[in-house]
């Protein structure tokens, strides 16, 4: 009799139990579904909104599941944020250079200069080339971490100090500055494009534009005389005047570019 009384009260208080059990769940859900009907009107009215919270059916139960919108993402190694300004993947740049500089001063001494020039040029330079026409557009203070980056690795393979003054040393090097680096690179790409040695999908959104005073016939452009051809040897005379230098003495007149062909023959 008494351990009959005994499971009496054990089965109640497991009831009571499992009774409290559900009410604190029905109370969980019910707030969450109500916070989510808030929150999904406030999203409507946001550009970007904080946490979302989508509710799945599963066996008769209902999960929550939390989704939230991050700043930034990763692909292909480079880091895009959601303004486009590309801080968070120039300051990965910058630091994983300052890393392979360190390890290489330290071997420095045992280096010649073009030992540490092909070095440098293999692992901190292509670093900084790497993906590098996408920086194109944005202000100066933004490029500034990259171009001291540069200055460093130009100190690094001739040995200098650090306050040493490195135009000199870029210049011996025929090393392009950064941002003339970037430039150079959205020519060359656009170069590929039009003479269809580039990406399909870059082909498809550029198109050659032949503007009057180019035709070979227009009596408006005398001396730069040809065939269609010679669109190829201009494109190369630019490149070139580029990775020789010319971004510091920029062109007199339109003209000299669109000669380069004739002239040279």
């Amino acid at each position: 009799m008494l351990w009959t009384v005994i499971l009496a009260l054990l089965v109640l208080l497991l009831q009571t139990q499992l009774s409290v059990c559900l009410r604190g769940l029905r109370s969980g859900v019910s707030s969450s579904s109500s916070s989510s009907s808030s929150s999904s009107h406030n999203a409507t009215q946001q550009l970007l909104p904080g946490p979302i919270i989508i509710g799945v059916r599963k066996g008769g139960t209902r999960a929550l599941l939390v989704s939230t919108v991050l700043p930034t993402a990763r692909n292909l190694g480079v880091i895009l944020d959601n303004k486009l300004s590309f801080t968070a993947n120039i300051a990965v740049t910058t630091r994983c250079c300052r890393y392979t500089l360190y390890n290489i001063r330290r071997i420095r001494p045992q280096l010649t200069q073009k030992t540490a020039q092909v070095l440098v040029q293999a692992l901190p330079i292509s670093r900084l080339d790497y993906c590098n026409s996408l920086l194109a557009g944005l202000p100066a203070c933004a490029i500034r971490p990259l171009q001291l980056i540069q200055n460093a690795v130009a100190r690094l393979v001739f040995n200098l100090p650090k306050f040493s003054h490195t135009m000199p040393l870029l210049r011996s090097l025929h090393w392009l500055p950064v941002t003339a680096r970037i430039h150079f690179k959205t020519l060359l790409l656009a170069y590929h494009a039009a003479n269809g040695s580039g990406p399909s999908y870059i082909q498809d959104m550029v198109k050659l534009y032949t503007s009057a005073l180019h035709q070979p016939n227009s009596s408006l452009h005398p001396h730069c005389e040809g065939d269609p051809s010679s669109h190829q040897q201009k494109h190369v005379g630019l490149l070139s005047w580029l990775q020789n230098g010319g971004m510091s003495s920029p062109l007199k007149s339109g003209q000299q570019i669109a000669c380069t062909s004739s002239g040279a023959d």
